[in-house]
């Protein structure tokens, strides 16, 4: 193994000389990378680039800032906003990542990396235990994907390799790679989430009088909730697209994130001298990125996986061969991962209490989260009834000579299921429509022309399908048919059960005689799919789009460059 050079002028000797006046205000490449190799390994231990490394300095040559302000970052939540910009900013700058692999830039354009798909769409999480995966941990119970467990074993089982040889030191923050955190539960996140929205929303109502007297029943409930979130008021995202692509959801939601320390992510001060200038740091780095992870830029004790990297596909493959067929030639959308691993939240969003959709979930072997936009409202308004139940109005006596006040009484009644599903599909179509644009902080002129087209929608791919030919009656039949009897032709499992849980198939069979349930739940789809296409591409003021997996193209994204087709 090759040791590290030193350059003619030590770190400790160019401090000094600066110390004593030798100032150079400008850093220069050679420079900075001396502060790197007095600390770390140099870039000839056997660990070659997996991809091309972006951070480099400016044209200049140089970066405006001395050896001391590079070693000393002060960037902290506690400073003022203008010394927290010039701090960020430096630290953005500062090409720590020189001769490595790309980091993950998990505050800037990798911001929902993980909580959206290749197009965009809002993705959370599938509740299926079998694609998750226990991580051997000394403090804490961490849980990832499965995929991303194994792979995290490798790369310990490397490193530790590599120090038990004496080719690395022993005395670092990189040694063993003991997980602290992972996966974090993001239905149980939106819950709580939703639970302060309703907070606000009843306080709201409670203090202004006359709201509390307009709050009789649901649909005026959820009117005064559309008020609620115009612009100027509520800022809290409600349904789960809404949650998932804004700042009040976690990275660690998507199952790929691992941590090594439960550190304060505005502490610059704890980035550079506890990780970067960690003598494993860049030996680290190349190793994580040899097995499908990068290094978070912006908390560099975070390992975040790329799924659609060769290594991670390599892992998928490993516990699932039909994955790994199709995932680099014939999926450049990686829907193949996505479909196992995630759900749209558009989908979700719109899903009704319960028939086909819990058949759909059966399907696929996994109970139902409804975490949709019914459920939530539902709760909201019985947990609002349950603590209100009466409005008390009073009024001034509609005689002028008499002081008194003419007052009654109205009892505010919960709504059942039943009830909430009896509701016009149109009508949670147009509500779901009316959230995501206050959301999104988004209005359309031509409104009116917009949710034409999503009745339009519903109706073509729901109620009339079979009417107008958009869905045959063979192709429904097959589909259905195919879920209630049928059976493999061929191969290991031949003869088996297509759907192996009984009861989906006597589901299936009952729906093939009555399909309007089936079909409603398509059209609903369909029409929710136009909606999250109008406003999804209005979501992202910065670049999400494409400098690595998971995103397409460069620069921003541009409206009608990311549709659901």
């Amino acid at each position: 193994m090759t040791l590290i050079p030193q350059y003619p002028i030590s770190l400790a000797e160019r401090v000094e000389r600066w110390q004593h006046g030798d100032r150079v205000p400008f850093i220069t490449p050679e420079e900075l990378r001396a502060i790197f190799e007095t600390r770390g390994l140099d870039s000839d231990t056997g660990m070659p680039l997996v991809d091309t490394h972006r951070e480099r300095f400016p044209a200049t040559g140089s970066l405006p800032y001395s050896i001391e302000e590079i070693s000393k970052p002060l960037g902290s939540n506690t400073l003022s906003s203008r010394q927290m910009f010039e701090e960020r900013q430096k630290y953005k700058d500062v090409p720590y990542f020189m001769n490595l692999p790309d980091p993950m830039e998990s505050w800037y354009d990798k911001l929902y990396f993980g909580r959206v798909d290749r197009i965009q769409n809002g993705i959370i999480v599938k509740p299926v235990a079998a694609n998750f995966k226990e991580i051997p941990s000394e403090t804490n119970n961490v849980v990832a994907l499965n995929f991303v467990a194994d792979a995290f074993a490798m790369l310990q089982r490397y490193m530790r390799s590599f120090t038990d040889a004496g080719l690395l030191p022993t005395e670092s923050v990189y040694y063993g790679l003991q997980p602290v955190a992972a996966f974090k539960d993001p239905v149980k996140s939106l819950e709580a989430h939703r639970a302060t929205f309703a907070a606000a929303f009843t306080s709201r109502i409670r203090s202004t009088p006359a709201i509390n007297n307009r709050v009789l029943d649901f649909k005026s409930y959820v009117k005064e909730l559309l008020n609620f979130m115009k612009p100027g008021g509520a800022t809290m995202p409600l349904t789960a697209t809404g949650f998932m692509v804004s700042s009040f959801s976690d990275p660690m939601m998507s199952g790929l994130s691992i941590e090594l320390y439960n550190g304060d992510y505005g502490d610059d001060a704890t980035k550079f001298n506890k990780y970067i200038m960690d003598p494993n740091f860049r030996f680290f780095v190349k190793a994580a990125r040899k097995f499908g992870f990068y290094v978070d830029r912006n908390a560099p004790w975070r390992l975040i996986a790329d799924p659609l990297s060769q290594p991670m596909i390599d892992r998928q493959g490993a516990l699932d061969t039909s994955l790994t067929s199709t995932m680099t030639y014939d999926d450049p959308y990686g829907s193949m991962f996505f479909n196992r691993y995630y759900d749209r939240t558009y989908e979700l969003d719109v899903k009704s209490t319960g028939g086909f959709h819990s058949i759909v979930a059966l399907l696929f072997g996994r109970d139902f989260t409804d975490v949709s936009m019914r459920s939530a409202l539902k709760k909201m308004y019985n947990d609002f009834v349950t603590q209100y139940p009466r409005r008390r109005i009073q009024t001034t006596s509609s005689t002028r000579c008499s002081p008194d006040r003419a007052a009654w009484t109205n009892t505010r009644s919960p709504i059942t299921t039943q009830e909430i599903d009896d509701f016009k599909e149109t009508y949670w179509l147009n509500l779901y429509f009316q959230l995501r644009l206050r959301e999104a902080k988004v209005s359309f002129q031509d409104y009116h022309n917009k949710f034409q087209m999503v009745r339009q929608l519903y109706k073509f791919h729901g109620p009339n399908a079979l009417m107008v030919g958009s869905l045959t009656h063979a192709q429904f039949d097959a589909l259905l048919g195919l879920m209630c009897y049928g059976r493999y032709d061929s191969g290991p499992r031949a003869g088996e059960w297509f759907v192996e849980n009984p009861e989906v198939r006597s589901r299936a069979c009952e729906l093939i005689g009555n399909p309007e349930e089936f079909l409603k739940a398509q059209g609903t789809e369909m029409a929710a799919r136009y909606i999250n296409n109008e406003i999804k591409p209005y979501l992202y003021d910065l670049q999400v789009g494409a400098k690595k997996k998971l995103t397409l193209g460069t620069g921003p994204v541009r409206i009608g460059s990311v549709k659901d087709y």
